[in-house]
């Protein structure tokens, strides 16, 4: 006969009134509970009923997993007042009455107050992080190196992950500032509020960002961004087991911090050194060397001649478009020891106007004094500054560096080859 079970029931601060009711149906099911370890714990015996206190302790901290010293403290205070302490993990406290005249453990008021503290410490702790990410990358993406970023699927990841989380967290703030308005009206009229359960919402919200997380993943497999995407599997793997290893161990406040010091920092260098070292030894990196075939044009194209090239740059690509950053050199008489006629260029290819726009006006500032060639260019807008080019047309923008004006000639053969002539 089964003598002990493990429960996975998860309850917010706010919900400790119906913790201590959910423990009381399980005391008179002939369940008792004897504390936390990877979940609830419960004993077997004979049906009772049995009344459970569950108490916010503001002196806690999320992350313990076992009574601290200025939780034993507390305990003391509280037994005193004849409460029998069971067991304690983050801010909860859960206690059964011993006495019958045994006296609350705390006021109202001052259960609301620590209830309260409590919930937005924690809303704090799981969207706090969230907003910093989102400004962070949105801040670096738009203003500084967008040009790059926005052609990797990684960033788009990681900002569109936490920009969904974040307005979900914007909303539970909002819905947290109404419950606490309420609890604080029920005071007010002299009524003891009671921290039940109102709605399931908490349990709909954090399957909503596991599948967004999921889908956000699934893409990046489907975008053949394989480092990416065990990068994520191998981050969230580590932080899963981490919390497992936590509950079941139960280490001291301190011994917690530094086990969660360690361990973040060995997943950090895992995914920044192992994983693309990895895929860079097996030939995976991103900047895989591009041969004439993966260029849009060359030094060939322009000038009509079959002379010897070296070939050089990068391609990003993600589901808002496509770069291909390029060098070509090339040499004028086949001798190894000059090199001459040499053109860098930036290809870029969007179906999405605001990115084009957003990289175009980032271009500003490199196209003063520019003189205007868009009719040579066949293009929306284009200008020539000594030996550089900036052209735009309606699916893509090119950048030409190069050391002299083009001729007429070499123009057209770069519009043919680009689709644009």
């Amino acid at each position: 006969m089964k003598t002990k079970k493990r429960v996975l029931q998860r309850f917010e601060y706010r919900e400790c009134d119906e913790f201590a009711a959910y423990l009381h149906e399980q005391s008179l099911a002939g369940w008792h509970f004897k504390g936390w370890h990877l979940g609830l714990i419960f004993e077997k015996g004979e049906p009772e009923d049995i009344y459970y206190q569950v108490e916010v302790f503001p002196k806690g901290k999320d992350q313990d997993m076992k009574p601290e010293d200025d939780t034993k403290e507390y305990v003391e205070y509280c037994e005193a007042a004849g409460w029998k302490f069971i067991d304690s993990q983050g801010k909860f406290c859960v206690f059964i009455r011993e006495k019958e005249d045994a006296v609350p453990i705390v006021e109202s008021k001052e259960r609301f107050c620590n209830v309260k503290a409590a919930e937005r410490g924690n809303w704090l702790r799981q969207y706090g992080i969230m907003f910093f990410m989102v400004v962070w990358h949105g801040a670096l993406g738009w203003l500084a190196s967008f040009e790059n970023v926005v052609f990797e699927n990684a960033w788009i990841f990681v900002c569109v992950v936490c920009l969904i989380a974040s307005i979900v967290g914007v909303i539970e703030g909002i819905w947290l500032l109404g419950w606490a308005k309420q609890m604080k009206k029920q005071l007010g009229a002299g009524k003891i509020p009671e921290y039940r359960r109102k709605t399931r919402h908490n349990g709909i919200v954090r399957l909503f960002l596991i599948l967004v997380l999921a889908a956000a993943t699934v893409m990046l497999w489907i975008g053949n961004e394989r480092m990416e995407f065990w990068t994520v599997i191998i981050t969230l793997g580590c932080s899963l087991i981490i919390a497992v290893l936590a509950a079941l161990l139960k280490p001291s406040r301190l011994s917690y911090d530094i086990f969660s010091w360690i361990s973040g920092f060995a997943v950090i260098a895992i995914c920044i050194f192992l994983v693309p070292a990895i895929f860079i030894s097996n030939g995976r990196g991103r900047q895989a060397e591009l041969g004439l075939e993966d260029i849009p044009f060359s030094l060939k194209d322009m000038r009509m001649l079959d002379v010897p090239e070296d070939v050089g740059g990068t391609h990003r690509e993600s589901i808002l478009g496509s770069k291909t950053s390029c060098y070509v050199t090339c040499e004028e008489d086949g001798s190894s020891n000059e090199k001459i006629n040499f053109i860098h260029y930036d290809y870029i290819e969007s179906d999405y106007q605001w990115v084009l726009e957003r990289i175009w006006e980032l271009n500003k500032e490199n196209m003063k004094e520019a003189s205007d060639c868009s009719e040579a260019w066949h293009a929306l807008e284009a200008g020539q500054r000594e030996g550089s080019y900036y052209i735009k047309y309606d699916d893509k923008l090119l950048k030409i560096y190069i050391g002299r004006p083009l001729s007429a000639e070499e123009i057209d053969a770069v519009c043919r080859k680009i689709g644009v002539a």
